[in-house]
Order: structure tokens, then sequence, then C-alpha cells
């Protein structure tokens, strides 16, 4: 089995996210946004709600930060993803266990056991790592694009978070081995999570006439 490569330091962070065409910003912005809106569920939303509530707007979030660089959303085989300008990878997002941005030998996993079409992403990245020179010709074919994992954990004093590149994942559904990690570290959850701007839509224009 290839080891990890691992980036834990600022400048290593800085780098592989530079490589990505990314900063940390975009990221944070992501995961910040995701948990305001868990936290803004209540005792009466059903009980499976809140992390759906997180996922999906860590998944908006993420897009909409993107998207001032050229990146674009996929859907595909309702597998929601970020697609860098070139199509030649996708961001998707997912919760992780405890060992989620933890330096080895901390090795994480997906919280909860994955579809087909995740299934499908790993197993693409993990064909992609025997032939790592890019193909002479761009194309933005999910055959071979590779997808990294968001990959975030809260307990109750930090969010972890890493960008990782998943390429196994077990017979049980749960991503387990993972080709690069960009360990992002952790913010602390003290009450000073800033906002992120909500997007309300452009305002209506209401033509209002009395009925003849």
């Amino acid at each position: 089995m290839l080891l990890s490569k691992i980036h834990s330091e600022p400048d290593e962070i800085q780098a592989a996210l530079a490589a990505l065409g990314l900063t940390s910003d975009p990221i944070w912005n992501a995961i910040k946004g995701g948990l305001l809106a868990r936290d803004s569920c209540t005792e009466n939303d059903p009980p499976f709600f809140p992390g759906i509530f997180q996922w999906g707007r860590t998944v908006r979030i993420l897009r909409e930060e993107t998207a001032p660089l050229g990146w674009s959303r996929s859907d595909e085989g309702n597998f929601c993803t970020a697609v860098e300008p070139e199509g030649k990878f996708a961001i998707a997002v997912a919760s992780g266990c405890e060992n989620t941005g933890c330096k080895p030998p901390a090795s994480p996993t997906t919280r909860r056991r994955k579809g087909p079409s995740t299934a499908d992403a790993v197993n693409t990245n993990a064909q992609l790592s025997l032939f790592p020179e890019p193909a002479p010709a761009i194309s933005a074919s999910k055959s071979d694009r590779a997808t990294w994992i968001l990959l975030f954990y809260r307990d109750r004093e930090e969010v972890r978070a890493e960008l990782s590149l998943p390429d196994s994942i077990g017979d049980d559904g749960h991503i387990d081995g993972w080709r690069e990690r960009i360990i992002l570290g952790a913010l602390p959850l003290d009450g000073n999570i800033i906002p992120v701007a909500p997007d309300f839509g452009p305002d209506p224009i209401i033509d209002v006439r009395r009925r003849a």
C-alpha cells in the first residue's frame, strides 16, 4: 500500500492548496456556513435534518466561494461536487470520524457509509494514481476526474477539517484510505464564528395593479 502524502505545516498546506488553485478561505467559509446552518436547527426539526442541512449548506457555500475562480457545480448521479475550471478534479463534502484533521499515525474514515457514486469516484482515484501524468488532452469527463473530499469533524471544543484524496473504500462503505491529505487544522468553537453573508437572491420587483 502506498503511503499517504501529508501536508500539515502552514507552508505545506498553502503550497498544496495553491497547486489546486485554492486558498484556505473558501474552504473555511464553507465549513463555518455549515456549522451555522446546523446550529440554527431546533428540537422541532426532524432528528436527521441538522446533519443534512450542515452538509448541504457546506456544499452550497463551497460552490459559491469557488465560482468566482471559474469553478462549476456537478450533481451527476446525485453526487454533488464543485469542479475546478479544467474539469480535472472536483471536491465533494463529507463528515468524518474523530481522526479527521489529525496528524499521522491517526487516519480518518468517513463517518457514514457512502453510496455507489462515491465508491465509483474513489475507484477512479485509485485508477488515476496508477497513471499520475496528465493526459495530453484536457477532458471534463467524470470518468477521468479525480475527486477530493472536504472532510470535517466537530466535537464540543472545535471543528477539524482536511481536504484529502481518497483511494480506498472498505466493504462497509466507509472511505478508509487516502493518497494525499491536506490537514487544514482546527477552528475553536468559542462563539466567535463570523456568519457568511447569506445570499437571498435578487430583490423581486412586484407590480401591484388595481383590479378593474
